[in-house]
């Protein structure tokens, strides 16, 4: 049975990229802001370019905060990518600070370039390498299980989560000698600030093991 895959369409970026990857896997996404369709689906993706606190204002005008928090508490699959990852934890300090959605606990703050006086270049855009120091049961657990410890991704961010539970991040990039969480998990919620439809074959294989994943067995 194919996956009911729903793309939170909250007039935030250009969802076409996703859209044609995803029918790539012989599934047709569903885009929309509706409740009942959201609640309705196997598998959901939220999206994100931009400011958070333009994205999470989007959210509440059109209120969706809560069908989002209701559908993750519902233990099906919910997958946040860039600022659509972001947008799970606790606050953001992008343009002053914003409250998320706080699902995962902590503060999306500014990549530091203070010490690189300020010679380091932001936004980072471009191809980088997700890795884990351990490659251990959180990788193994994840969708990142068939992969390598490492592999390349596109990123186009100037922020990062700076994760209160280390258990939470399945993957780190180094970015001028710093490493930076760049994909997070927690049970049945995923989160990458990288963009896979946009990132070539491993980018294809990552979303196509997140519709893959069994709803009957969820990991912590």
């Amino acid at each position: 049975m194919k996956p009911k895959l729903v793309i939170i369409d909250y007039g935030i970026g250009n969802l076409k990229s996703l859209e044609q990857v995803i029918k790539y896997f012989g599934i047709t996404p569903i885009r929309t802001k509706e409740e009942n369709i959201i609640m309705d689906a196997s598998h959901v993706i939220l999206p994100g370019v931009g400011a958070f606190g333009h994205c999470v204002d989007k959210l509440h005008k059109l209120q969706l905060i809560k069908t989002i928090k209701d559908y993750i508490n519902s233990e099906k699959y919910f997958l946040g990518i860039c600022v659509g990852m972001q947008l799970l934890f606790s606050r953001s300090f992008e343009f002053g600070e914003n409250n998320g959605l706080n699902i995962i606990k902590g503060d999306v703050i500014k990549i530091n370039s203070d010490k690189f006086k300020n010679e380091i270049k932001l936004p980072h855009i471009g191809w980088n390498k997700v890795f884990h120091p351990l490659k251990n049961e959180v990788w193994n657990n994840s969708i990142f299980k068939d992969f390598d410890n490492d592999f390349y991704q596109y990123f186009v961010h100037s922020f990062y989560p700076d994760v209160e539970d280390k258990h939470n991040i399945i993957g780190y990039i180094n970015y001028y000698d710093q490493v930076l969480p760049v994909a997070i998990k927690k049970k049945n919620v995923y989160g990458f600030q990288f963009h896979p439809e946009k990132s070539g074959r491993h980018g294809l294989k990552i979303l196509e093991n997140f519709l893959q994943l069994d709803t009957d067995r969820i990991k912590t």
